[in-house]
């Protein structure tokens, strides 16, 4: 009897937490080179902390399939080669969470969406999504969007004189974003999760070489702060946490395979909201790095009285850990 008790009280304590992890700009580096080392010990590494932590569910961030995005349909090669065989272990035989990024875009986004049908843990459901999740009465919305419709491609920045570092120039079919943006806002606006976090591509913030994408911070950081959300992006290869004391909190994770850009847009951002970055060859940054840095990943663990966030390198080893984040009544209480 008492053996029952100690397994039922087990089982509780591991059915207590919801747990995913992140990461962005993963996908290999082209048709002839599917993956790349750091992206294989990169998926290593997730693989011994989704063991450890026990995940539910990944989210991928964009740049899916470097560098021209899906060439073909849903049968491509590169859904086996650069996804199904590299991210194997078996703590990752869960849903895998999918967004497209700039590159994905120089290729066949519908194809990457039509895959869900033939895989068994990719999901990807249509261009922009939610998805909800509960455990033990607490709630988790994410709210997956395409920041390159919704701002456009910066690898078309060339075509109106502009450095491909710069801000994405616009969206190409402005009814199609505006679509998108209503859509969002109505979405969180009808949310009732005790954490809500939405999913994108391109940062609102960063320091790094792309820097803050301004149509995100005109348009997404006040739709974030007035229902008390969250962001998570990739984008640019780099990790960090950002900050402005809105009570808002921006993960950059987009380190999936390779790492990492210069942090040369550190000015672009509000004064002393940078809190923690993982930049530079080497994985030099703000904090000293232990060794060096090949890729990253980002850990969440959501229970009723707070969510984790936790950074780490490409061999599982904890880089950062966010202050814990408060469910929504308590961020609007406080």
């Amino acid at each position: 009897m008492f053996l029952m008790y100690l397994l039922l009280l087990l089982l509780s304590l591991v059915s207590s937490h919801l747990t995913f992890l992140a990461v962005g700009d993963w996908g290999g580096k082209s048709d002839d080179s599917p993956t790349t080392p750091a992206q294989v010990d990169d998926a290593s590494g997730m693989g011994f902390i989704a063991d450890k932590i026990n995940i539910d569910f990944v989210t991928l961030l964009g740049d899916n399939f470097y560098f021209h995005g899906i060439q073909g349909d849903e049968t491509c090669p590169r859904f086996e080669e650069t996804f199904e065989k590299v991210y194997k272990a078996k703590s990752l035989q869960v849903p895998f969470y999918a967004i497209a990024g700039n590159h994905d875009h120089k290729g066949n986004v519908s194809a990457q969406i039509s895959y869900s049908a033939l895989s068994k843990r990719w999901k990807y459901p249509d261009s922009y999504y939610g998805i909800h999740k509960t455990i033990d009465n607490t709630s988790l919305d994410i709210f997956f969007i395409d920041t390159v419709i919704l701002a456009g491609n910066n690898e078309d920045n060339e075509k109106f004189g502009l450095d491909e570092w710069e801000n994405p120039h616009g969206p190409i079919d402005q009814a199609a974003a505006d679509t998108q943006w209503a859509w969002l806002e109505k979405a969180m606006a009808n949310s009732t999760a005790e954490y809500l976090w939405v999913a994108g591509h391109y940062p609102v913030w960063s320091a790094c070489s792309h820097g803050p994408t301004s149509i995100l911070t005109a348009k997404l950081k006040p739709l974030l702060e007035k229902y008390n959300g969250h962001y998570m992006c990739g984008h640019d290869h780099c990790m960090g946490h950002i900050d402005e004391g809105t009570g808002v909190q921006y993960i950059m994770t987009g380190a999936g395979k390779a790492c990492c850009y210069d942090a040369n847009k550190v000015d672009q951002n509000p004064k002393d909201s940078i809190k923690w970055w993982m930049s530079g060859s080497g994985g030099s940054g703000y904090q000293p790095m232990p060794f060096e840095i090949e890729s990253g990943f980002t850990s969440f663990q959501v229970s009723a009285k707070s969510m984790k966030v936790v950074f780490y390198a490409h061999n599982g080893t904890e880089l950062y850990t966010v202050p814990d984040i408060k469910p929504r009544n308590q961020s609007i209480m406080n």
